[in-house]
């Protein structure tokens, strides 16, 4: 694609989003739409085909449902305040802006009061931005005011904005620890009707670089058949550690999704007749991980399209949108990045995604498969067994 195609495809997108805002007022996200029984059409996101149009919410197989307050943000005397703050970056990052942005929607659900989020509250807009949007994003005025519509916040300069004078501030930052145990007033349901809106929200912005892994390696669809392929998610062996407490907190067994044997990973791939298809393996691993890498690599039935990518070979978003629209997606429950790509991965439709998995019986033979229900993925914003994995 090139600069000025993708120039005005981003013009479009922003243009239309200030006619809805121009419409509802500066801070109002758009009206929800009723669902219909309206046939989905198919749609494509970074040239890979989604069972829905992601730009017709009609076509949603859950409603669309932002998570805005329902009334000017002015009127409110609390606010939920994401602002800016100095902070390291020790590898966690990432999850954790991702984490801590939706407990924030949580919270001020509970507390009745809108979010705001400040231009230079950088951990967040980091973390945010770059997977959908690529590095270089220019954040122009319209740009954040299609930003606010996308996410259902109201975003202001900074934490001085006259805005948020006299409120009582609910403040979510780095250095705040910001852990939200979770919704008194959500039920599983809503929060996933949420969460899917504002990741198809966001992936209707996918395009350019973030797409780039996908089309170089020519598993796109746009001039011939879509080519399928796999992407293990592995994680490093530190957070092996945590297993122990996952399967406390789940009441399940995972010690198999942990080793991510080859053995673990084509029964779950042969009865979908894809052992042989191209596979990805990406991932926080490091050197002392090679064990576990070299198993899967030399596996004389498991075809690596690229053995050993470095986590840092391609960029967030680019990585994201690989494992995201794979047609299998495989990794270690105890990453609570592989549980946010779960959740994005429902969130356009597709399944087989086996990050929750149990050994089952089927037709007198013994298999893994998912114990997540594909029809609701409610097992995936389970508070009560995910515990701090909720996210």
């Amino acid at each position: 694609m090139t600069a000025t195609t993708a120039e005005a495809d981003q013009q479009q997108v922003i243009s239309s989003s200030a006619e809805v805002t121009t419409s509802l007022g500066s801070n109002a996200a758009p009206p929800a739409k009723q669902i219909t029984n309206k046939p989905a059409s198919s749609s494509t996101v970074c040239y890979r085909k989604i069972p829905f149009d992601i730009f017709d919410r009609n076509t949603w197989p859950t409603p669309y449902t932002p998570s805005y307050f329902d009334k000017e943000p002015t009127e409110s005397e609390e606010a939920v305040l994401l602002k800016n703050d100095s902070y390291v970056d020790d590898g966690s990052l990432r999850i954790r802006s991702f984490n801590e942005f939706f407990e924030s929607l949580d919270l001020a659900y509970d507390k009745k009061c809108p979010v705001y989020i400040t231009k230079d509250a950088n951990w967040i807009w980091n973390a945010l931005l770059p997977p959908f949007f690529g590095p270089n994003v220019e954040k122009y005025d319209e740009f954040w005011t299609m930003m606010q519509s996308i996410l259902g916040v109201t975003i202001v300069k900074d934490e001085a904005d006259p805005q948020l004078t006299g409120k009582k501030l609910h403040v979510v930052a780095p250095k705040t620890e910001f852990q939200y145990s979770g919704s008194d007033t959500l039920d599983a349901t809503q929060i996933r009707n949420r969460r899917d809106t504002i990741f198809r929200n966001l992936f209707q912005q996918s395009k350019g670089g973030v797409c780039t892994t996908i089309a170089l390696c020519g598993f796109d669809g746009i001039h011939k058949g879509q080519p399928k392929y796999i992407v293990i998610e592995l994680s490093p062996k530190w957070s092996k550690g945590l297993q122990s407490q996952f399967n406390e907190v789940t009441g399940r067994d995972h010690t198999a999704a942990y080793h991510m044997t080859p053995e673990y990973v084509k029964s779950l791939l042969k009865p979908l007749n894809l052992h042989a298809e191209s596979l990805f393996l990406i991932g926080d691993h490091s050197e002392t991980d090679d064990e576990e890498i070299k198993q899967i690599v030399n596996d004389p039935e498991l075809r690596i399209f690229k053995p050993g990518i470095e986590p840092d070979e391609y960029v967030d978003g680019d990585t994201l949108h690989l494992a995201v629209l794979a047609d299998t997606y495989i990794a270690d429950p105890t990453s609570h990045w592989a549980l946010m790509i779960a959740r994005m991965r429902y969130a356009l439709g597709l399944r087989n995604t086996f990050v929750l998995t149990e050994k089952k019986v089927i037709d007198g033979e013994e298999r893994w498969v998912s114990y997540v229900d594909d029809e609701n993925y409610l097992e995936l914003y389970d508070k009560e067994h995910l515990g701090p994995w909720m996210g």
